[in-house]
């Protein structure tokens, strides 16, 4: 038996990959479309740190009623400790904190931080003051007697169509309600 002649097979073809020309680029620019891209980022980061930052009118006034309660603890404890009665003064928008001088006159404590005179935060501004149930005028003192005995009070605080009380009980308790 003998097998049929080999036929011959030629080589493969050679293809080469050539890239389409293509215009020269300017060296080291942006193009339109990346410079608007990296605005549009920007301004939806923005945005959104902004929204992030924004606080609810609740949260502020609710952080304004407990910055005041940690500081009407704080005269509670001072009056205390150093056998001087202190007080509170609130008209508005704004507090004060008061000792007794040696000729038994208010004066405002001007160099102790938590009693620095200060702006009720987020707009908020005195409403009402009430002290052992009786109404009193805005800047009326809310004392705080070097004896340890508390004062019953209720000071409530509105800022946009909000409010939150302060509440002190005879028996020293101070805390916050919101209505």
């Amino acid at each position: 038996m003998t097998l049929p002649a080999p036929t011959p097979v030629s080589a493969p073809r050679q293809f080469t990959c050539r890239a389409p020309p293509t215009a020269p680029r300017r060296g080291g620019g942006f193009t339109l479309i990346e410079i608007l891209i990296v605005l549009v980022i920007i301004g939806v980061s923005v945005a959104l740190i902004s929204v992030n930052f924004a606080t609810p009118p609740e949260r502020a006034l609710r952080r304004t009623g407990e910055r005041l309660l940690l500081a009407m603890q704080a005269a509670q404890s001072d009056a205390l400790i150093t056998g001087q009665s202190m007080a509170m003064v609130a008209s508005g928008g704004e507090y004060a904190f008061v000792r007794r001088d040696g000729e038994r006159q208010w004066r405002v404590v001007q160099t102790d931080a938590p009693f620095a005179p200060a702006r009720f935060d987020g707009g908020a501004a005195l409403v009402q003051l009430q002290i052992n149930g009786y109404p009193a005028a805005a800047g009326t003192p809310l004392v705080f007697p070097a004896t340890g005995s508390g004062v019953a009070f209720a000071l409530v605080l509105e800022a946009a169509g909000r409010r939150i009380a302060v509440l002190g009980d005879t028996g020293g308790a101070i805390r916050l309600e919101s209505s």
